[in-house]
């Protein structure tokens, strides 16, 4: 208690003192006056009429205050990397800032005040089921946070458990699925594309449909990652990107470890894959990273635009570098890969993920009908 007492008072920005009528004064913060002047008979008495005030505001914090609070101590523990701290802020000011909730006092927050906020965001924004559940997380670590705190009694799993949310309630999306995967005419065009033009950025983009690496992971690779004689790549680095809280500028950096545990692989390399990772050393033969020009790394957003150059080049849609991966993982489904094998290669931890975000026919519209016409004999 007493070293609770004393942090409370060294965060107090105005002096304690005694008066010459032998009161003891300080200023209190005041909403409408800036401060207020108080004063007591001891010392003590002074000092307990602080550390109430600030005990109080403690247990008023607004939901701005708590998410500020949360989010601080997440990065102080290092539980969230700063790219995921860059998601939560950029949800919290989506979903909350600039509404009455946000600016309610966590000691009177009601449970249904939670329930009406909730069901209101959904309607009005239009929420689908992704972004709800980008707003959840965010308010289920405000209100753990708090209930540790003891600042409510509101038990955020009990809450969201009893919480009935329709699917209906949902705005869902609909994905045009000719623009999931390229088709595997398409492959074969960027392949002759590549062929054609043998850059060190083209050479990148055909690495990517030979391995189904990530193009956070193809930014980091390094030479000693490859093992041709056993046929391996090893991912075990990733980019990551987020915004400087001083300069407010985005950043990149590499990360020594992947973007999941189960990142972390051994990809199994094709005689083609070897002859592309060999075209490039032939490009970048000192480098510390695979993929540099005069001396920098290419990032990420780099192989993004080289992907949608090369699209346009060949007057098909574009599409980004993770489509190359779910074609990828498509490519491995239709050919019968073992399951176990698939995920060895994706990096996943379970093949639901794998089939239900990464597989889309691949087959053009041609071959679709022919399989139907073989397939349906009445």
């Amino acid at each position: 208690m007493k070293k609770k007492r004393q942090e409370i008072l060294d965060r107090h920005p105005y002096k304690i003192w005694e008066g010459k009528d032998g009161y003891w004064r300080t200023y209190l913060p005041d909403a409408e006056k800036g401060r207020s002047l108080k004063k007591r008979k001891t010392k003590e008495d002074i000092e307990d009429l602080t550390i109430a005030y600030y005990e109080e505001q403690e247990h008023n914090l607004t939901i701005k205050e708590l998410f500020e609070k949360w989010s601080k101590e997440k990065r102080e523990y290092q539980e969230i990397c700063a790219g995921t701290y860059d998601r939560y802020l950029n949800d919290y000011k989506r979903f909350i800032q600039g509404t009455d909730f946000e600016k309610m006092k966590i000691g009177t927050l009601t449970e249904d005040d939670l329930y009406s906020f909730i069901k209101e965001t959904i309607r009005d924004k239009k929420l689908s089921a992704k972004a709800y559940a980008g707003m959840r997380t965010i308010i289920r670590g405000i209100l753990k946070y708090a209930k540790r705190m003891k600042l409510t009694q509101i038990s955020c799993d009990t809450f969201f458990k009893d919480l009935d949310v329709a699917k209906n309630a949902f705005t869902r999306k609909t994905k045009d699925r000719s623009k999931e995967i390229f088709t595997d005419a398409e492959v074969s065009m960027i392949t002759h594309y590549v062929h054609e033009k043998p850059t060190i950025r083209n050479l990148a983009i055909l690495l990517a449909f030979q391995t189904g690496v990530r193009a956070g992971e193809l930014a980091t690779l390094k030479r000693q990652d490859f093992d041709t004689e056993c046929h391996t790549l090893h991912i075990q680095r990733t980019e990551i990107t987020y915004k400087n809280p001083q300069t407010n500028k985005s950043v990149n950096e590499v990360r020594n470890f992947p973007k999941t545990e189960n990142s972390d692989r051994y990809v199994i390399i094709t005689d083609k894959a070897i002859r592309t990772y060999r075209q490039i050393l032939a490009l970048n033969p000192f480098g510390e990273f695979l993929f540099e020009e005069n001396g920098k790394r290419l990032r990420e957003m780099a192989f993004n635009r080289r992907l949608y150059r090369i699209c346009d080049d060949l007057k098909i849609p574009r599409r980004s570098m993770h489509k190359i991966r779910k074609t990828y993982g498509t490519t491995l489904i239709d050919n019968y890969t073992d399951e176990s094998l698939i995920l060895e290669q994706m990096g996943h931890k379970q093949i639901s993920t794998t089939r239900q975000f990464y597989y889309f026919c691949n087959r053009d519209t041609a071959e679709k009908r022919r399989q139907i016409e073989q397939a349906i004999t009445c």
